[in-house]
């Protein structure tokens, strides 16, 4: 994610995408980006984005032996 508290503007890359051909090089993945723009405290919203995103996050969590 990529914050702008400044402007209040927020853009998220997503899962979703599609591959994109490339002349003489293999196919490149490109994400799918949600932009929120105009905001106010943006950084709440994204805090809130952070939290549902893993909440929904299909990845098992990795445990560390410390």
């Amino acid at each position: 994610m990529e914050i702008n508290s400044k402007k209040e503007d927020l853009s998220m890359e997503l899962r979703t995408g599609k591959m994109v051909s490339q002349k003489d090089k293999s196919d490149k993945y490109v994400p799918d980006i949600l932009y929120i723009s105009g905001v106010p405290d943006i950084l709440e919203i994204e805090k809130i984005c952070r939290n549902r995103i893993k909440e929904n996050d299909p990845t098992p969590a990795v445990l560390q032996n410390i």
